[in-house]
């Protein structure tokens, strides 16, 4: 057929529309419609009364004619559908309204996911998991270690888990409604070649819409261009659209929106898919987390309350961080040479130890630092007059670590903190005593419980823990946890028995040696961690040898403690105490004396004075001395008296006098001479090897 007749034809065809509710074709002249048949005659009809000439060139075929005409027909309301669908889709790209008919919202209450939580729901909540224990929510990091998101029912908990999405929530379904918007604009152009030839649009990775709905042989094929949609709606529903968001909480609404074809008729058309989430307003990630929470948190998977971060080669799990060995030889060594003249901070921090207690001291921090190789180590308490820069050095072991372990891994307690059972979880950190690796406790107390609730968390490779944090039932948790205590004033310990193997004390006389930086330096060693990472390799470099030589030595350094001569004295005198003190409270009585009233003063003086008649090691100045022998005194004594003579009150004490009566016998509950220690000999009272670090050049 020449190309004259055929525009002839196109030109006729034009005035066809597709109308989709009725599969029927509408004629635009009169506003009648009819079938395809029907159209088909009508156009022929016209191209034989007005277009003799042409028609006389094609009448002697009929049906080919027929088929033109058919085809002509298909195609200009293709065409027309597709200027619509143009109109469409930039009217929703540019907002703007195409009639002053306005549009509505509809949504089909049909449209629901067939499950609550399903496959793009993991995909969000990959990584996250939920200990019904701890009532905690967990995460998994790049390289498998857990991280603690936070405790349920805190707010805080669910901003964090929004922050670990790493695209927005909003934008994401935006993305899915316009990929359906796109099939189903290219669906209105195929529909009238029927449910075949729009079954066969190819929509993703090359497949066609049967196989992307899972249309299987024998099933019943959806037949227009309504119920094709409704099928990608569900299918987006279970598996590409949260099905959480979508159940009860947020609904898919239909656009319409009215509009002006070409000839002037007026018509209603989809022009965009929304979702509602109603107050909302749109879906952000700590409303998505909030409902997760809510309605499903029995869909995220359930963990046992993981081990804490000491690295287990048995079962090779590190649950709260990973040894980062590759970050650490890299430091090692950037400041390879340094030797310990090098240093600033450190010789400033080992300054006023002996050289057994800075071998020993050097050594604990390397062996702290390295505890995924799961050595014993026992706590350390540091005392001396203060600003020694022992928190200076432990707030440089926490920066090292926290970059080694790829995550927290300290707590920090100070005063009689440890006594209360809600400091076990630190609601900031997000972390309880029990996932730490070690405690700087700072400013630890003096005397009492405090140091009861230590013995019964330490002295076993694993010890349970108490914790207790708010929006959860307290629960118990295996520890190793380690402490670093930090005091400037002495620190009264009993029970030296069970001390030994739990606690090491570092003594010494320390006073302000920060000083001896000088200033420039010293504004930079608590800012600047080119200076902290440099002074924290030496001190490792240290450590290591002395670590070493002191586990070939003494077997490990609880062994050690025990042995070397200037660590841990005061537990020398720690345990026999009691007796030491009945001995002297004895003495501030006449024999059938009762009760006395004396002065603190008073009783600071002949403390002193008894001290020097009766051997003790106790280090202490009149301050300490003051604080040590008030804080023994009996429970039944009385701290505020009232004097008689003077009618008021004084800063003293009565005192009543011990079931026994001061004699000459007393004298046996009073330790003389050097109390025995490990590694003494019984017989000659001398100790095997009085400097076990003579051949140690480290300092």
């Amino acid at each position: 057929m020449n190309e004259n007749i055929l525009k002839v034809l196109e030109n006729i065809a034009r005035r066809y529309s597709y109308v989709s509710k009725s599969r029927k074709y509408r004629n635009s002249i009169d506003g009648t419609i009819v079938t395809i048949d029907n159209a088909v005659e009508s156009v022929l009809s016209e191209f034989a009364l007005n277009h003799n000439a042409e028609y006389s060139q094609v009448c002697d075929n009929r049906e080919e004619l027929a088929a033109t005409i058919r085809e002509c027909i298909k195609d200009a309301t293709r065409e027309r559908k597709q200027r619509q669908v143009t109109r469409s889709i930039e009217a929703t790209q540019t907002g703007a309204i195409t009639s002053s008919l306005g549009g509505k919202s509809t949504h089909n209450p049909g449209w629901k996911p067939f499950m609550t939580f399903n496959m793009i729901d993991l995909e969000w909540c990959h990584g996250i998991k939920y200990c019904p224990t701890s009532n905690t929510i967990y995460g998994t990091t790049s390289n498998g270690a857990l991280e603690v998101i936070g405790t349920v029912g805190d707010n805080v908990t669910i901003i964090k888990m929004a922050k670990r999405l790493s695209f927005d929530p909003h934008q994401y379904i935006l993305n899915q409604l316009e990929a359906l918007r796109s099939i189903y604009f290219i669906l209105q152009t195929y529909e009238q070649e029927g449910p075949e030839k729009m079954l066969s649009v190819k929509v993703s990775d090359n497949k066609t819409l049967t196989e992307y709905l899972e249309i299987k042989e024998g099933d019943r094929k959806p037949q227009t261009v309504e119920e094709i949609t409704t099928r990608l709606i569900h299918h987006m529903l279970n598996n590409t659209l949260p099905a959480s968001v979508f159940t009860g909480l947020a609904k898919i609404l239909v656009y319409h929106e009215a509009f002006t074809d070409d000839d002037g008729n007026t018509h209603s058309a989809v022009k965009d898919f929304l979702y509602d989430m109603g107050k909302q307003g749109f879906l952000t990630g700590k409303a998505y987390f909030a409902n997760i929470i809510e309605n499903y948190i029995e869909r995220l998977p359930v963990i046992d309350l993981p081990e804490a971060i000491r690295y287990d080669d048995e079962k090779n799990t590190n649950a709260f961080g990973i040894w980062n060995q590759e970050a650490y030889d890299d430091d090692m060594e950037k400041y390879d040479g340094l030797s310990y003249n090098d240093s600033q901070i450190i010789r400033t921090y080992l300054d006023p130890m002996t050289t057994e207690q800075k071998t020993f001291v050097v050594a604990w921090w390397y062996a702290l630092v390295h505890a995924h190789e799961k050595k014993m180590l026992p706590s350390m308490l540091q005392m001396d007059k203060g600003g020694t820069l022992k928190n200076t050095v432990a707030n440089i072991i926490k920066l090292a670590m926290t970059k080694y372990y790829g995550c927290e891994c300290h707590y920090n307690l100070n005063q009689d903190k440890l006594t209360v059972d809600q400091y076990s979880y630190d609601s900031f950190t997000q972390k309880s005593l029990g996932d730490a690796v070690w405690c700087h406790y700072d400013e630890v107390a003096t005397k009492g419980p405090m140091w009861d609730k230590f013995k019964s968390m330490t002295g076993g490779p694993k010890v349970d823990v108490l914790v207790k944090k708010l929006y959860s039932n307290p629960y118990t948790q295996k520890s190793s946890v380690v402490f670093f205590f930090a005091s400037n004033r002495p620190v009264y310990i009993q029970d030296m028995g069970a001390f030994r193997r739990r606690l090491v004390i570092i003594s010494t006389k320390g006073d302000n040696t920060y000083k001896n930086i000088p200033i420039d330096f010293r504004n930079k060693m608590n800012g600047d961690r080119n200076v902290q990472f440099r002074e924290f390799v030496l001190l490792m470099k240290i450590g290591k040898v002395a670590y070493e030589k002191l586990v070939k030595m003494y077997g490990g350094l609880v062994e050690a403690a025990c042995s070397m001569k200037d660590i841990s004295s005061e537990l020398e005198t720690s345990s026999p105490w009691d007796e030491y003190y009945e001995g002297f409270y004895a003495s501030l009585f006449e024999e059938n004396q009762v009760e006395r009233t004396i002065s603190n003063a008073d009783l600071v003086k002949l403390f002193s004075a008894y001290r020097s008649t009766h051997t003790s090691t106790l280090n202490l100045d009149e301050n300490g001395m003051r604080k040590y022998c008030l804080n023994a005194m009996p429970e039944n004594t009385k701290k505020s008296v009232w004097n008689a003579n003077e009618r008021r009150g004084v800063k003293g004490m009565l005192l009543h006098a011990p079931v026994y009566q001061r004699t000459s016998d007393m004298e046996e509950y009073i330790p003389i001479g050097e109390p025995l220690r490990p590694g003494m000999n019984l017989e000659t009272g001398n100790v095997k090897k009085t400097d076990p670090m003579e051949d140690a050049v480290l300092f």
